[in-house]
């Protein structure tokens, strides 16, 4: 009996740990050094998870804050380095600017790819540079600029990985050539605007969104400018959402009262454990953690030039996922299915007692973060790795880890996509429109990093 009441209660601790998990905030902004400021995204989450609905997903481990995937190779293990700096937030900001700056640095010293930022005019020469000394004096001059973790704790990293350099002159070029490197990136990104901040404008006017219950939150929108696309150009990305009261706004609604509700829900078992799936996961972390798994699988011969394209990749087109989207909600600034159906109008019977299954972000319904990020991760993870590519993905929220396999990647992100109807906070059109803006921002950021041709 003893060892059977030990089993319950360990049982019910982690489904409080789930709930707990569940209910963090969405959006995490942290300032860093000379005002630059972390843009990262974590979704406002709200469920008890219920384990039945769980049936087809494992939980691998309740920990302090879930860590991305520890990779073998030198660019990759930086990955985790910077999830743990930040607490399992990892800051969409600095990858963007950590990764794409390694990129550079290894096709600087053997050009295999297009590079993400031209050579300063002083770059060092990087015939004869190590490969290694480079990327670790990239982190070494990005993490410290950024100020990630401690002057020691950078100190002790960049120490550890040059252990595996020898002492000479092609390490010293590397350090060399990495410092210049690093040191570009950041001055790319010094006037990108990334504070300050503004809170999402509210309105009572029908329609427009205003903050939900329980917890009536108000989140920030960032200020900067997208990485691929000029401010118009990614404007005209997000086409408007549908006319209140049209066919579509109706049916979008009523889908939603019917599957999304918390209580008499059409919607399945499978389905409900989907939408409690993805709602406590962070996209970029997800999909880096997937690459890093994949990448440490592959023992290819350009190992450091695949994963640092890879990774620059996907932390561009994050970053720009994040902005445009947001600014994108805060343009439209459309209300939120709890809002719409406790309310009505528009041909829509009011309901003042639906409540969806998860907790309302606190922010603007469209367009989607999570679809978006999803289309996103999905297309640029079939484009790099290939189709049909059984993987799994590991929802990693603040203190538990879920994962679950899936057939391929854009199986996942549709999957995702229609996690967020199914959870009760967001219409189907939001969805369908999202993930063609994360295609976009996928097929954009391939087309700025090609492999360069044989004849170069």
């Amino acid at each position: 009996m003893r060892a059977a009441a030990r089993v319950t209660s360990a049982k019910r601790a982690a489904t409080l740990a789930i709930f707990a998990a569940c209910a963090a905030a969405h959006v995490a902004f942290a300032m860093r050094a000379a005002a630059r400021v972390t843009f990262a995204m974590r979704a406002v989450r709200h469920a008890a998870f219920p384990m039945r609905a769980l049936s087809h997903v494992t939980i691998a481990a309740l920990l302090a804050f879930a860590p991305v995937a520890r990779a073998t190779d030198a660019v990759s293990e930086w990955a985790a380095v910077v999830d743990r700096f930040d607490r399992g937030d990892m800051s969409r900001y600095t990858i963007s600017i950590l990764f794409p700056a390694m990129h550079d640095a290894l096709n600087a010293i053997q050009p295999r790819y297009a590079r993400w930022t031209p050579p300063a005019h002083d770059e060092p020469r990087a015939a004869g540079a190590s490969p290694e000394a480079a990327i670790a004096a990239v982190a070494e001059i990005v993490l410290g600029g950024l100020a990630e973790g401690s002057v020691a704790q950078r100190a002790s990293l960049v120490a550890a990985a040059l252990v595996r350099v020898p002492a000479g002159e092609a390490r010293e070029r590397g350090l060399a050539l990495g410092r210049s490197v690093g040191m570009a990136a950041l001055r790319r990104r010094e006037a990108d605007g990334h504070s300050p901040f503004v809170q999402f404008s509210t309105s009572t006017r029908p329609g427009r969104w205003r903050p939900t219950p329980p917890l009536f939150g108000q989140d920030v929108v960032p200020t900067s400018g997208p990485l691929l696309f000029s401010s118009p150009a990614s404007a005209a990305l997000v086409p408007p959402p549908p006319a209140f009261g049209s066919p579509i706004y109706r049916r979008d609604v009523e889908e939603v009262r019917r599957m999304g509700g918390r209580v008499g829900s059409r919607r399945t078992d499978a389905e409900e454990g989907s939408a409690l799936f993805w709602a406590q996961q962070v996209s970029h972390r997800g999909f880096i953690d997937a690459a890093v798994t994949l990448l440490d699988a592959r023992l290819a011969a350009d190992r450091l030039w695949t994963s640092a394209r890879v990774l620059a990749l996907l932390s561009i087109g994050m970053d720009d996922a994040g902005v445009i989207i947001w600014q994108a909600k805060e343009r439209y600034s459309f209300w939120r299915p709890v809002t719409a159906l406790q309310e009505g109008g528009f041909g829509v019977t009011a309901d003042a007692e639906w409540l969806p299954l998860i907790m309302t972000p606190s922010f603007p319904e469209y367009p989607s973060g999570h679809a978006t990020d999803c289309a996103m991760g999905g297309t640029l993870m079939t484009a790099l790795f290939g189709d049909e590519v059984a993987f799994t993905y590991r929802s990693l929220g603040t203190r538990v880890i879920l994962s679950q396999q899936f057939p391929s990647f854009q199986a996942a992100a549709r999957d995702c996509s229609l996690s967020r109807i199914w959870a009760g906070v967001h219409f189907r059109e939001t969805e369908d429109v999202s993930e063609v803006i994360g295609t976009a921002i996928a097929r954009e950021a391939l087309r700025r990093l090609p492999p360069l041709s044989r004849g170069r």
